[in-house]
């Protein structure tokens, strides 16, 4: 339940039917990459200019779909009210007929607040500042390993279409739908906040396995090398995804903000995966950039898992 200091949204899902409705939003959204294909078009090449451009709108429509579709099981009430009659969350199978309807759910800022999104600019400024400053300690060693290659080179030929994707569209929509939608849900209907924030980043995580059709599509997979090679590389990907849902999910759930995990999202598909190129121990900086990334590592670490979630919601 989330609530302001008039009404409170009330998610009417039992566990079972959040559980149920956070993978169909999660299926839908992979789903709607390929819908493209009932028209003919070509969508097995994620790199393609006209693929990207498609993607784009499939996302951002399905963005839009998301909070209409949750607002059906979301009611804004009068909190008073609730405790005068005596109604608590766990007895509420039906609409209760003193809520609000369905649109008026919709223009209810406390529902949009349920989602993460705040019109308090406080609020967003430390969220936001919190994740950029955690995320600086997340990549700590890579920046101390090569600082000039993570921020200037490894992304300068990058096209504009593929920047627009991998650092806005990307982390903004991905985000929305599995911390804002996803995770508020389950928050929000039962499930504790360990639970939720384990459930997010593994759909999240499982979301990124359409990308083995992609690599099969494209490679000569007939033969078992390549096979395998593929299962690993993808293997790979869902074990970072889901570590980093993981995280993204902590920090939307102690700071209740939608731009604190969409501002880490992108900074962290700009950083890329570090390089570890300090594994060789072959000079004394290799050993300074192992420590780099210990360092920063369990500083980030230590400081998530201290965010107290009452520091935002005083803002």
């Amino acid at each position: 339940m989330v609530h302001n200091d008039k009404y409170l949204a009330l998610y009417i899902l039992s566990p079972t039917q959040a559980l149920l409705l956070c993978s169909i939003l999660a299926i839908l959204l992979v789903a709607s990459l390929y819908i493209w294909a009932l028209a003919g078009y070509e969508v097995s090449n994620r790199n393609d200019p006209t693929v990207i451009k498609q993607r784009f709108i499939s996302v951002v429509v399905w963005c839009l779909i998301c909070p209409i579709i949750i607002a059906q099981y979301v009611h804004v009430v009068d909190p008073h009210l609730i405790h005068r009659n005596g109604i608590i969350k766990d007895k509420v199978k039906n609409p209760l007929t003193q809520d609000t309807g369905f649109i008026d759910t919709l223009l209810s800022m406390v529902f949009w607040e349920s989602l993460g999104v705040r019109l308090d600019i406080a609020h967003n400024i430390k969220s936001v500042l919190v994740s950029i400053g955690l995320n600086l300690l997340w990549f700590y060693g890579p920046l101390v390993e090569d600082w000039q290659y993570v921020l200037i080179h490894q992304h300068k030929d990058t096209p504009p279409l593929h920047v627009i994707r991998g650092f806005i569209i990307g982390p903004a929509a991905e985000e929305w739908i599995y911390r804002c939608c996803i995770c508020s849900v389950l928050l929000n209907s039962g499930f504790n906040q360990a639970f939720s924030i384990i459930i997010s980043p593994i759909l999240f995580g499982l979301s990124h396995a359409h990308h083995f059709y992609y690599q099969y599509s494209t490679v000569h997979a007939a033969e078992e090398k390549n096979i395998r090679k593929i299962f690993l590389s993808v293997l790979l990907q869902l074990t970072y995804t889901s570590i980093f849902g993981g995280v993204a999910a902590i920090i939307f759930a102690k700071t209740r903000n939608c731009f604190a995990p969409v501002v880490m999202h992108a900074m962290c598909n700009y950083m890329s995966l570090p390089r570890f190129s300090w594994v060789r121990f072959k000079s004394q900086k290799d050993y300074l950039n192992c420590a780099a990334y210990v360092f920063g590592l369990f500083s980030f670490l230590f400081l998530l898992f201290s965010l107290d979630p009452r520091t935002f919601s005083g803002v």
